[in-house]
């Protein structure tokens, strides 16, 4: 809708001010790439990254320079003549991006750009992306469904739900301060439960608000006792991350998830069947919409 490819039954496109309703694709200034790359196989980098601006009435000299040069952002440079066929997924993605970015787009929207690629490609991408976006000064529009993909990324995050906005803010303000059960959930974070229940585990403490359902942030809860000791647990499940540790606490008839940072132990730092007490930072206790 946004590029022009659908029309809206209702609402308004509005880009710098300006409805985008009635106006062509090929007018609005918006530039779109595609998960699939969809680059031309029988052309080399250089030609699939001019494509476009010679399709626009740039002449091949100009079109070349302005193709370098993005060759040159994106880390290509000297790969002008290679064919598409020779290069890594990787480096598929930077064609596309390059390619993308040539008409100089006012917006430039991509639908899951890394969603092919594997782990550790998409997180170094993802940040070399986010550099590229700040290099350039440009606008995108960014979808993924990989949760920290989006906090790499992002400046904002809108969390969508069946369509609709369930959420928008910064990547600290959403991870930090989720609104909704829903998007606790979706970036992983669990821990929602009644605040009769936090009450109960935690009698003294004033807890603000009537919300009826709290979230116990993970990064608030603590191994050993402290100042806010939950009931005792039983150990579920112990994941090790690589930089952390995820822990699984059955407590009194609900189960709670706990981050525990790997370099304080040179080993698991608890195993499953273990009987712990966990603590709980209260700032790290608030509320969040039910489902």
């Amino acid at each position: 809708t946004i590029a022009g490819l659908e029309t809206p039954r209702q609402g308004d496109v509005v880009l710098a001010g300006r409805s985008l309703l009635g106006v062509p694709p090929r007018q609005r200034g918006v530039g779109l790439m595609f998960q699939s790359f969809a680059l031309f196989p029988h052309l080399n980098v250089l030609d699939n990254v001019t494509f476009g601006l010679e399709m626009q009435g740039k002449s091949r000299r100009a079109a070349r320079l302005s193709g370098q040069e993005l060759l040159e952002l994106v880390g290509l440079g000297g790969f002008e003549a290679r064919a598409v066929s020779q290069l890594s997924g990787g480096e598929q993605q930077r064609v596309a991006l390059a390619r993308s970015l040539a008409p100089n787009p006012r917006l430039l929207m991509l639908d899951e750009p890394l969603g092919s690629l594997d782990a550790a490609l998409r997180d170094r991408l993802a940040l070399e992306l986010r550099a590229i976006f700040r290099r350039v000064g440009l606008t995108a529009l960014y979808v993924t469904h990989d949760q920290r993909e989006a906090l790499v990324v992002a400046d904002r995050i809108a969390v969508l739900r069946e369509g609709q906005v369930e959420q928008i803010g910064t990547p600290e303000a959403i991870y930090r301060a989720p609104a909704s059960e829903f998007t606790a959930t979706f970036l992983g974070l669990g821990n929602c439960l009644p605040r009769s229940v936090v009450e109960r585990w935690l009698p003294g403490l004033n807890l603000p608000g009537d919300a009826p359902l709290l979230l116990l942030h993970p990064e608030g809860i603590t191994l050993g006792e402290g100042n806010w000791n939950l009931p005792e647990g039983v150990v579920q499940d112990c994941v090790y991350l690589g930089d952390l540790y995820r822990v699984s606490l059955a407590v009194a008839g609900e189960t709670l998830t706990v981050r525990v940072p790997m370099r304080t132990f040179a080993d698991a730092p608890v195993h499953i069947g273990d009987r712990v007490i966990a603590s709980i930072d209260p700032d790290w206790i608030g509320p969040v919409r039910p489902e």
